[in-house]
């Protein structure tokens, strides 16, 4: 049983159309003073031709390098000021640019965009630099396993249609493209009837509409022509690659040509990629990963587009595991569903996590103006209204038909990646669990309606309700009536910190173990209930995350209080877990950036237990057993120990009566906490290099950092948004490194962000081609040096301050964020008045204050270097 359509708040969406084409959607939110802009083009990774792929992504990247109005670096800069955020993104159909602004300063990126539709300035010396910017994206994308697996089954599904061509393009494709190439993409597709503007926030259509005419009416539209891709030709025998290189774990991909955004079969193929891989009790994970324990992950996807799309089903497998096997499962499965009608408890569990997920994408601005994009683009966006109805219109026979109609094994694509050497499979002990006397909630009515209108808009103004029960356990709670939900977050102190050191790898499996079964939830009956609810249950060792519908706030209380209480921690499934771990442990293996961090925490933290990986070793993992899990549980969860947070659509006393009934008589005891090791900087400069077969090498250089209770953490966090944290490339490290030298894609470097209870690192990361390494090193020591000289100015100052505070309310947009913050305020000691005292806290910074800051912790003379990748290149 699921909730009607009719209880669900309608989307309303106004629209305004320009002479020139411009399309306008405008959809009021008045949850918060902020609003998302943004401006999508008809045109992407498929708008290609023979030698030209990747072109769309490369003008996305050029629409940021100036214009006549707003010279390079100008745009991210004013966005910096304005304390806002801007990014872009180019999928198969279409590419968006995007701006989060607060609500009086929306209107400047429309003025931006109307600027760069016509008077981008494409220089050559940008394109040349920013050629090398994008062949780095390309490598980064290569280097991994899945990405790199998942380019070649495209390539092989497409065999006609633009969508074979990667979206970055092929490397040959981009060394290949001239300025004035680009320039003519430009020309043709930049244009007012090709591109649709939608706002989303705290405004109204008056406003917008004009805004827009303002700054669009007076440019000439250029009359695209929608193009007409060839149709792919349907597909008559299966297609097959198998790679074989230097990875660890083997990897697969299974495609299915499919259907177009918005058809009737679309919203089927959703109900059938959660039926096949969302939850425990999805069929290919119980199949695979649950009863077969030939892999660690699998999901799937419904990857529609605007032409033909794909359905896909992408796994890890542990090592030695049956290729054969896994197929057959896989097929058989696909079998079964064409075969056999699904029972009607599946068929509306599916329904009920596909709702709960669409009204849990309603929470941000950005999130909705992404989904009207996607809609508009490949669509129309008014299917963004009837996305509820058509789920729940879905019978069984569907499922059956359109299982027929796409899965049939001489039109799958399947590709494998293999490792060089074989490992062989640690087995374990199999369970193998059943749905036989699972029935429907009969309580479930409808969820939806718009939430009573809270009165004060200002997110940091309202009060947060603290209660204190007699056992010890803390619960803070906050109203908040935007959406019929809510989220919940409980922390425990302990984890891994605590953890015998010979014994590493205990607490993180004690965290996944806690939602395997209770004493009144079996594993099965927990597994069934909470994705039945459409309720996300995340476990740790020292947090238990949950959300959902209000009106199941009380069941799903009952749940987390048991899971909190009396967990079982079964032994078979300890087995089960600890194999999981150590395919976990291989799969890192092959992550280059995994690598180099995991040495750098090692040489920075040295026998502190941050030095140690939370996942523990294989030596380690298999030394565990059950009685190390139950003792590491029973030591730390105890209520005099436990924080729990909940923002949501309800009232203190409901929340407070709620938790009381559940977890009042919770038994506390005291916990005497071990003390950690001290830690000390590094006395002198080292390098590590660890050689992978990649194309780039990743890089973290730095020492060690500060706690989150410094006196100095403000003053520090503007230097870091100076030094290599700005938004965009407003900071140091992105202008030079990636912007001017072109010898990244991605830079950054920070010493606030870790900051915690213990320590954090002064960190910077990049990934690069290996000969460049040493000299985008070079940049980061002159800059710091720079620094700690004096050599900041008033406007880097002034600018990173209003970034910082203008920025700061999108932490707040949803439930979850909100939860997150009061358990963080609560176990850093910041008190929760903290967020109205950032704004003066960072105002106050002076460039006296920067210099000594950066004098006083920042060490380039004595930073530590990892290196992982292509080294011997």
């Amino acid at each position: 049983m699921t909730a009607n359509n009719d209880s669900y708040e309608i989307l309303d969406i106004k629209e305004k159309c320009l002479e020139n084409g411009l399309k306008v959607l405008v959809l009021s939110r008045h949850y918060l003073p902020i609003v998302t802009v943004m401006l999508a083009y008809r045109v992407g990774g498929a708008h290609t031709w023979n030698g030209k792929s990747g072109i769309a992504h490369f003008l996305e990247h050029m629409m940021f390098k100036g214009t006549t109005k707003y010279p390079k670096g100008a745009i991210d800069l004013i966005t910096q000021k304005l304390g806002g955020h801007n990014n872009a993104y180019t999928t198969c159909d279409y590419t968006c640019y995007y701006f989060m602004l607060a609500a009086d300063r929306w209107q400047y990126a429309l003025e931006i965009e109307a600027d760069r539709m016509r008077n981008c300035l494409l220089s050559e010396k940008d394109f040349i630099s920013e050629k090398q910017v994008i062949l780095e994206e390309l490598a980064t994308s290569q280097d991994s396993p899945i990405e790199f697996l998942d380019h070649e089954v495209e390539v092989m599904s497409f065999q006609r249609h633009p969508y074979r061509n990667p979206i970055l393009g092929w490397r040959e494709d981009i060394e290949n493209l001239t300025l004035q190439e680009l320039r003519e993409f430009y020309e043709n597709y930049y244009s007012p009837d090709n591109a649709v503007a939608i706002i989303v926030g705290d405004t109204t259509m008056g406003k917008v509409s004009r805004a827009v005419n303002k700054h669009f009416k007076d440019i000439p539209s250029r009359n695209v022509k929608r193009r007409n891709f060839t149709v792919e030709p349907l597909q008559r025998c299966q297609r097959r690659a198998e790679i074989i290189s230097d990875v660890q774990l083997a990897r697969f991909e299974f495609a299915f040509s499919t259907c177009k955004v918005g058809d009737k079969d679309d919203y089927v193929l959703d109900i059938i990629d959660t039926i096949l891989t969302t939850g425990k009790m999805s069929r290919l994970y119980r199949r695979l990963v649950t009863q077969e324990q030939l892999l660690q992950m699998v999901i799937s996807l419904n990857d529609s587009r605007r032409d033909s799309g794909l359905f896909r089903i992408v796994g890890e497998a542990h090592p030695g595991a049956c290729q054969k096997a896994i197929e057959d499962i896989i097929f058989s499965e696909l079998e079964r569903l064409k075969k056999r009608a699904i029972s009607p408890y599946e068929l509306a569990k599916a329904k009920n996590i596909i709702i709960s997920e669409f009204i849990g994408q309603r929470e941000t601005n950005y999130e909705l103006a992404e989904k009207i994009a996607q809609f508009e683009m490949m669509s129309s966006y008014e299917e963004l209204n009837v996305i509820i109805r058509n789920v729940e219109n879905v019978t069984v026979e569907d499922i059956q038909e359109t299982c027929q109609k796409y899965f049939n094994t001489h039109q799958a694509t399947i590709g494998w990646s293999h490792p060089k050497k074989k490992k062989q499979f640690q087995g374990v002990k199999k369970q193998h669990p059943t749905l036989r006397g699972m029935r429907i909630p009969k309580t479930l009515g409808p969820v939806y309606g718009s939430g009573r209108p809270f009165k004060n808009t200002n997110i940091l103004e309202r009060p947060i309700h603290t209660k204190s029960l007699e056992n010890g356990l803390t619960i803070l709670f906050m109203e908040n009536h935007n959406l019929p939900n809510f989220s919940m977050t409980l922390h425990v102190k302990g984890g891994y910190l605590y953890e015998n050191p010979k014994k590493a790898g205990v607490a993180h499996l004690m965290g996944r173990l806690l939602g395997e079964g209770t004493r009144k939830y079996s594993r099965y009956k927990l597994a069934c209930t909470s994705e039945f609810l459409g309720a996300g249950f995340k476990t740790s060792s020292t947090f238990i995350e949950t959300r959902g519908f209000v009106r199941d706030f009380s069941q799903i209380c009952d749940i987390t209080a048991d899971i909190i209480q009396h967990p079982i921690f079964d032994a078979a499934l300890l087995q089960t877990h600890k194999q999981k771990v150590i395919t976990s442990l291989l799969s890192f293996e092959d992550n280059s950036s995994y690598q180099a961090r995991k040495y750098f925490m090692k040489a920075i933290y040295k026998n502190h237990p941050y030095a140690r990986s939370p996942y523990g070793t294989l030596e380690t993992i298999n030394s565990i057993s059950r009685d190390d899990v139950v003792n590491m549980h029973n030591k730390y969860f105890v209520p005099n120990n436990t924080v729990i947070a909940i923002v949501g659509n309800m009232d203190k006393e409901t929340v407070f009566g709620q938790i009381d009934e559940h977890l009042g008589k919770w038994k506390f005891h005291d916990i005497d906490f071990r003390g950690l090791p001290s830690l000390k900087h590094n006395k002198k400069i080292s390098t590590k290099v660890i050689p992978m077969d990649k194309q780039q090498v990743n890089v973290y250089w730095g020492h060690l950092g500060i706690k989150r209770s410094n006196p100095d953490y403000y003053t520090l966090l503007v230097l870091d948004h100076i030094l290599g944290m700005g938004s965009g490339f407003t900071d140091r490290l992105s202008k030079k490194v990636r912007d001017d030298l072109g010898l990244v894609y991605n830079i950054w470097a920070s010493i606030t962000s870790s900051a915690a209870i213990q320590p954090g690192t002064f960190c910077a990361f990049f990934a690069t081609d290996p000969k460049n390494y040493k000299k985008a090193i070079d940049v980061i020591k002159d800059e710091i040096k720079s620094m700690q000289k004096g050599n900041i100015t008033k406007e880097e100052i002034n600018n990173a301050k209003a970034y910082l505070t203008g920025s700061f309310i999108f932490s707040f947009e949803t439930n979850s964020y909100l939860a997150d913050y009061l358990v963080s305020a609560y176990r850093l000691e910041l008190g929760f008045g903290y967020v109205r005292k950032f704004k003066a806290n960072i105002e106050k910074v002076t460039k006296e204050d920067l210099v000594r800051v950066a004098n006083q912790y920042l060490f380039p003379d004595k930073a530590i270097t990892v290196v992982a990748g292509a080294t011997k290149k």
